[in-house]
């Protein structure tokens, strides 16, 4: 057995790969900033020291940077969504980031986004299938989103397996020389990128009990969604993969994790079981298996793996919102307007140090 690291009993690392940036303080900041600019428009609101966790080693601030100001001008980004296993299942009920206000998911859900960014587009993803059926399906929508809005940019903000998923579509893209030049930024939030223990540990009771279950809503596909969130299957990918990406692309991590006794009662369960191996974990993925190469980390969200995305605590739906409501509660409009809002600047600031 793995022995149990405590957060506050081992040094922070960034990760293994030198390649990551450490943007923690200028996401810091901009998440405070959004914090006070929508204090009492949204429920669920907590102060910015309550979301984002802070291990005292974060780097000063660079200069003077502050977050550019809010615009009501319509952006030209296009923010495609993709949500993790078996989303699909629920998908007529909450949407990823969505406001869940009403029994159903809607495209309503994503109103507190505008002016700024009109254009939000969900990825309806296979919730019981593999990366690598769900990359085609990624892909699709990327070439779609490129045909309807073909002069916005695109950020895909991708949630657990849904960055696996997106990564796949990326590989995919590539091998076709389909890589759309306006596919700007990838965003991915608890990332299933180096995988999980729990995906070693649960794809044969998955295979053997839950894949033979009738879901109407969403059948399964080739019963690997499981094993594609292995550590086994995401270690072996990204050093087959990584290297051979599509160049050009900006990636951004931001990290989740909490205490058991801040999550679902459910998922404590399972944080508990992978402290045998680190306790900072969201119930689903160790914190430093979320985190791209290559990227800015934007830092580690105080949260379990349902909670800062999936809003089952608004949700009027008499039979999941008794179910997933403990713990559930989060400032979810507030992070991804910060999430768009950081990645749209720095993306226009690599853009203006390019030009001549």
């Amino acid at each position: 057995m793995a022995n149990v690291v405590a957060p506050e009993a081992v040094e922070f690392k960034l990760a293994a790969d030198k390649t990551v940036v450490d943007s923690r303080a200028r996401f810091r900041q901009a998440l405070c900033t959004v914090v006070e600019q929508r204090r009492g428009q949204y429920p669920d609101e907590r102060d910015c020291q309550a979301i984002l966790h802070d291990l005292g080693d974060e780097p000063a601030l660079p200069g003077a940077w502050q977050l550019p100001a809010a615009s009501a001008q319509p952006s030209n980004l296009t923010v495609i969504l993709v949500s993790g296993v078996l989303w699909e299942c629920v998908s007529g009920t909450v949407n990823p980031f969505g406001a869940g206000k009403g029994e159903h998911a809607s495209d309503a859900d994503y109103d507190y986004l505008k002016p700024h960014f009109p254009v939000v587009e969900v990825v309806k993803v296979a919730g019981r299938a593999s990366s690598k059926h769900n990359g085609g399906l990624v892909a699709d929508a990327i070439r779609t989103s490129v045909r309807h809005h073909p002069g916005n940019d695109i950020v895909v903000v991708a949630y657990s397996k849904g960055a696996a998923d997106t990564l796949e579509a990326l590989r995919q893209l590539g091998e076709a020389n389909a890589v759309p030049t306006n596919l700007k930024a990838l965003v991915t939030t608890t990332g299933a990128i180096y995988g999980s223990p729990l995906g070693d540990e649960l794809d044969g009771p998955y295979k053997t009990l839950l894949s033979r279950l009738p879901w109407p809503s969403c059948q399964p596909v080739d019963d690997k969604p499981i094993e594609s969130i292995s550590r086994r299957v995401r270690m072996q990918w990204m050093a087959d993969h990584w290297q051979a990406l599509p160049k050009g692309i900006r990636y951004y991590s931001l990290g989740v994790y909490d205490k058991p006794e801040n999550q679902h009662w459910a998922l404590s369960l399972l944080s508990k079981h992978l402290a045998r191996y680190d306790a900072r974990n969201d119930s689903h993925m160790i914190y430093s298996d979320q985190i791209l190469p290559d990227s800015q980390l934007l830092g580690y969200i105080k949260a379990d793996h349902w909670s800062f995305v999936l809003p089952f605590n608004r949700n009027k739906s008499p039979l999941w919102r008794p179910i997933f409501n403990d713990h559930n509660a989060f400032p979810r409009e507030v992070l991804l307007e910060t999430l768009l809002r950081y990645v749209e600047a720095d993306m226009a600031e690599a853009g203006a140090a390019k030009s001549p």
